[in-house]
């Protein structure tokens, strides 16, 4: 079998996706090609094509325009891979892209779902926000299939990151940590953690940003924060999860997260809110706690249950929820899947 992922195997950033989805692909004997050139402009045609993110296509890489010739373009190649007998797998990762959506997004997004031969879920609540979002999904073949796990490698000794970040080694670190996309609710992690007023924890924001986002201009007397506003590469991954005790998101929205997955595959506790997949992410690992989205006193009560259980010293073990979450697993929900086609 050979299979057309819409993407690159390498990636200069911290999500390594859709190189560990390939991995596994591949260790199954499957024939794999990358890159979106590719998916627009080879002759070639694969048994299967699998896509996860259409921005990639036209906002990542700015390969065609974003007007309506483009999308019959688009159209027309999702038809020309029909009519070659190509099955197409559509991974949902987010409703749309999430930075400046316009109807452009919608309209390509409505094609991609359109065609899809199987629509791959992380959880059981997107397909329900899928279906209502885009009617075309309604009656089509949506599974689930659990975001595997990142690779867990060997961590760096957490007092020298702690030192080269200049953060205080006699607090508890919480850490915010990805692209800060307006979305992922800084100004309300700024807030729950001012309004905390505890003196044994810092809280540590990491990550580029994004769109119109500005650094915040906070005093150590209001709230220990440490601010690091830049690309991260992965061979830093593991020096900012060496540096955390626990990481909490501040989502307005969203329908996963691979914060969720990454902390849990170093068996790091984790606060979020209540929002999409993000609990069903978490399955066959108990060290987190919700809270209910855009509430500052639901986020304190949170991380505050959250301090009792670091401060009993319980062990954090991630050992069901590998097993539940391994690629193989995830891989082979879509085979046979793809087998029934």
């Amino acid at each position: 079998m050979t299979l057309l992922l819409v993407g690159s195997y390498k990636k200069f950033d911290t999500n390594e996706y859709v190189q560990l989805l390939a991995d596994e692909y591949i260790k199954q004997g499957i024939q794999v090609i990358f890159e979106e050139q590719n998916f627009l402009f080879s002759n070639f045609t694969p048994d299967v094509v699998h896509i996860q993110w259409p921005e990639s296509i036209y906002r990542w890489k700015n390969l065609i325009a974003m007007d309506d010739l483009a999308l019959k373009f688009i159209e027309n190649r999702l038809k020309w891979y029909k009519t070659n007998n190509t099955k197409f797998i559509y991974t949902v990762h987010n409703l749309q892209p999430h930075d400046n959506s316009i109807k452009f997004d919608n309209d390509i997004y409505t094609l991609f779902l359109k065609y899809a031969d199987i629509i791959v879920h992380h959880g059981k609540n997107s397909i329900d926000q899928i279906k209502q979002k885009y009617k075309e999904t309604i009656n089509s073949n949506h599974i689930v299939a659990p975001h595997g796990a990142y690779k867990n490698e060997v961590l760096p000794s957490k007092d020298s990151i702690l030192e080269k970040y200049t953060l205080p080694k006699n607090k508890i670190i919480f850490t915010n940590f990805g692209l800060q996309r307006s979305y992922k609710g800084r100004d309300f992690n700024i807030e729950v953690f001012k309004n905390l007023n505890l003196s044994d924890i810092c809280y540590f924001c990491v990550g580029m940003l994004v769109g119109d986002s500005k650094p915040f201009e906070i005093t150590q007397e209001e709230l220990c924060h440490k601010q690091l506003y830049k690309k991260i590469p992965s061979n830093e991954v593991p020096e900012i999860i060496s540096a955390t005790d626990i990481f909490f998101l501040g989502h307005s929205s969203g329908l996963n997260s691979g914060l969720i997955s990454l902390a849990i595959s170093y068996s790091k506790p984790i606060i979020f809110p209540n929002i999409g997949n993000f609990e069903e992410q978490t399955k066959g690992f108990n060290f987190y706690e919700t809270y209910e989205v855009g509430n500052i006193e639901s986020a304190k009560i949170a991380i505050n249950k959250m301090l009792v259980k670091i401060k009993q010293n319980q062990i954090l073990d991630n050992k069901t929820w590998l097993d539940k979450n391994s690629w193989e697993k995830h891989v082979n929900i879509i085979l046979k899947e793809l087998n029934k086609e």
